[in-house]
């Protein structure tokens, strides 16, 4: 199984659609058998060679896909196999653009980081800028809950709170300041808040106030950081940024475990750059996707059973012939994935001409006497 790079993905019936982020591919993976492929032929095909896209969402019969640049949003018809890009100009902050995606009676609703608008697109696919009454405002992450929106900031004592019916946002206090907030899920109407280095924090709607639950660590070690937190029964469950294992913080007692029970063949690249995990909640089960993995897990909400599914893959040499159908050229992989890269090279016609005396030949049989 080669590995797979993405950001974000939808789920829609029995299948999980994603942007394979090196190649600028769509693939979909099969969450029953397992099985990845990337899609064919697709029309007006609007992603340029090593683009990456960030929140990603399934509506009516089309995948929308926002790209990090944030200089659009793709919409990928599936029944038609078209695609179609709607320009957003958002592009404030490099690759870090967009804090959540969300529907609502019919319509998307996009957030910037920089909140000084909100994008609306229509069950028409019409694309609406909504402008924000409070400016200069910086948000990280959000939920939605009911008509509202509640965003916080990365390091702040005021939470904003947009309300989808009348498209006005209000600034709240809160009644103490959270640092480096990096995601948050709702449960039972409370909002937990995870921060970067482990702190989890809940703001209880009904008493509008933050309590502290939990302080995982506190060491500010980069390569410990979390990425993502889910409420499950009577358990919290917490997420690595790129290292490390998924910690269980009990309800009950706040006590916390390490998860460590991974299927035998189970592996992972570890990245700084790279976030580990990714969760999507879908009829009754949480999917999660690893970057640069071999598989894919889901937990039932229900029980709180792991599930975990082998992935499989086609071979290099279609998937390079894929990419290239698009135009697409960016083959190269980072140094920890140097077999792949190898695997690929060899997909590639003359790879072995380079330059006087053979050099390139000898190079490259250095290289496979080292596999």
């Amino acid at each position: 199984m080669n590995s797979i790079l993405f950001h974000h993905y939808a789920i829609c019936e029995n299948y999980i659609y994603f942007f394979e982020g090196r190649k600028s591919l769509l693939g979909k993976l099969n969450v029953e058998t397992g099985e990845v492929s990337y899609i064919q032929n697709i029309k007006n095909y609007c992603l340029e060679d090593g683009e990456d896209m960030d929140f990603t969402t399934y509506r009516n019969g089309k995948i929308y896909a926002l790209k990090k640049d944030g200089t659009a949003i793709v919409i990928y018809n599936i029944k038609e196999n078209s695609c179609e890009c709607l320009d957003l100009k958002c592009n404030n902050n490099g690759t870090e653009n967009f804090a959540y995606m969300c529907e609502y009676e019919e319509k998307l609703y996009v957030f910037p980081q920089k909140l000084d608008k909100v994008f609306c697109i229509t069950k028409e696919d019409e694309l609406l800028e909504l402008p924000i009454n409070l400016s200069n405002k910086i948000v990280v992450c959000a939920q939605i809950i009911r008509n509202k929106v509640y965003l916080f900031a990365q390091s702040s004592s005021m939470m904003y709170i947009y309300d989808l019916r009348t498209s006005k946002l209000e600034s709240c206090k809160l009644n103490c300041q959270v640092k480096d907030v990096i995601s948050c899920t709702v449960y039972m109407d409370n909002i937990y808040i995870l921060c970067a280095y482990g702190n989890v924090f809940v703001y209880q709607l009904k008493k509008r106030q933050v309590d502290e639950i939990r302080i995982i660590d506190n060491k500010h070690i980069l390569d410990e950081m979390r990425s993502e937190i889910i409420v499950l029964l009577d358990s919290i469950l917490v997420f690595p940024w790129c290292s490390g294992d998924i910690e269980i913080i009990s309800l009950k007692d706040k006590s916390v475990k390490v998860f460590r029970d991974y299927p035998k063949d189970f592996y992972f690249y570890k990245d700084v750059g790279v976030r580990k995990f990714h969760s999507q909640c879908e009829n009754g089960e949480y999917y999660f996707l690893l970057k640069y993995f071999n598989y894919l897990f889901k937990i039932e909400k229900r029980t709180g059973k792991f599930i975990w599914t082998k992935l499989f893959k086609g071979s290099k040499e279609d998937e390079l012939k894929i990419a290239l159908n698009y135009g697409h050229k960016n083959f190269v992989e980072p140094a920890y994935a140097i077999r792949e890269f190898i695997g690929e090279l060899r997909c590639l016609p003359n790879v072995e001409n380079a330059g006087r005396e053979k050099k390139g030949r000898k190079i490259w049989d250095k290289l496979n006497d080292k596999l």
